[in-house]
């Protein structure tokens, strides 16, 4: 499960190295293991995100692949790229960064365009499925280079009339959703992340488990924030139920607001029937090498143990062919959902059930944004 933040990939900043390291560190309590990096090619007649350059580029990949994760490349329109998406000029760029990077594993996939609204349609693109076919035309060309790579097309719903025509589909490509909502109606907000979590299950079910990702979301900070806040958890609420990966857009310009979001969600927090199963689990273990003893395998100072007396480990030796309930938790007491067991599987750190932060935030205030 692909979870992450989506930054452009130089922060902006000259001292860009340095910058990413603060950010790392910032989000290093989420386990992200994904990172969408906006960029802008050299050709495109676009101001808004920094300009590609391979070695830079390369440089925070490599910072990135330190820390276990994966990037998005992300070709980032934002109300710049007019004309621009389906040209030739647009693929043949595509084409090229493909070349430098055939084979990476540090690229988890290319996104290739930005939210193509109209006004970036090159003029052979005249219809939404013109949209599509424009995406397919790229596939196909980056795939002349790097067979195997993953690509990003644009949200269905909102570019291309919510379905792909048959003759433009490709495997192996993930379809970015994007949520934003400008409202202050808690229900409004609320009833908008449902819809658009629908439309991520539904699309699913029609093309494949993975062929959906939450890609773009975030809150908007002249709305109330209650609304903003629901409207956020519920998407990432949603996602982790059906095993969604999603993406914070722009975490470094307000860390305090995404870590609160983030807090107030289920991410990283285990269920309450999931922790007491994990108790149950953690009893019979117990039980079991207690039981052990007489065999030698674990002996203790102390026979009974109360509140003040703790055991003291004098000699721990080989344990071989322990029960099979060792450690395990009754899958009928355990109501964690499979999506949340697999993203800790596929997290870059290991599972503790130790470290996650179980208090819900109601409203914004000076404890809730700490960092």
């Amino acid at each position: 499960m692909y979870t992450g933040i989506g930054e452009d990939y130089l922060l902006w900043s000259w001292d860009y190295l340095a910058t990413w390291r603060d950010l790392l560190r910032k989000a290093e309590r989420w386990n992200f293991n994904t990172f969408r990096l906006s960029f802008r090619f050299p050709e495109a007649p676009a101001t808004t995100h920094s300009l590609l350059d391979y070695k830079k580029l390369n440089e925070v990949l490599n910072l990135l692949s330190v820390h276990g994760i994966k990037a998005v490349l992300d070709c980032h329109n934002w109300r710049d790229h007019y004309g621009w998406f389906g040209s030739d000029e647009w693929i043949n760029s595509w084409v090229e960064l493909a070349s430098v990077f055939k084979g990476d594993s540090r690229i988890l996939a290319y996104e290739l365009f930005n939210e193509p609204c109209r006004d970036t349609w090159c003029p052979s693109i005249t219809s939404t499925e013109g949209v599509a076919r424009a995406f397919a035309k790229a596939t196909d060309a980056v795939r002349q280079v790097d067979s195997a790579r993953t690509v990003v097309w644009a949200d269905p719903f909102d570019y291309y009339g919510g379905s792909v025509p048959e003759d433009t589909r490709r495997g192996n490509v993930i379809y970015a959703f994007h949520g934003w909502i400008d409202t202050s109606n808690v229900s409004a907000a609320k009833m908008y992340a449902f819809r658009k979590a629908k439309q991520m299950d539904d699309w699913e079910r029609i093309y494949g488990h993975g062929s959906a990702w939450l890609g773009e979301f975030g809150t908007f900070g002249e709305y109330d924030w209650e609304a903003q806040k629901t409207f956020a958890v519920t998407l990432i609420n949603r996602c982790l139920e059906s095993d969604i990966g999603f993406c914070w857009w722009t975490y470094s310009s307000n860390p305090e607001v995404a870590s609160a979001v983030l807090r107030s969600s289920s991410y990283l927090k285990p269920s309450l029937i999931g922790s007491l199963a994990l108790l149950v689990g953690l009893g019979t273990a117990f039980s079991w090498l207690m039981k052990s003893d007489s065999g030698g395998i674990l002996r203790m100072r102390h026979s009974r143990v109360t509140s003040k007396q703790v055991p003291k480990v004098v000699d721990v030796g080989y344990c071989c062919n322990p029960p099979a309930t060792l450690f395990l938790i009754p899958s009928q007491l355990c109501r964690e959902s499979e999506p949340a067991a697999r993203h800790r599987e596929s997290s870059r750190t290991s599972f503790s059930p130790f470290p996650f932060r179980s208090a819900q935030t109601e409203n914004i205030n000076e404890g809730e944004l700490n960092e």
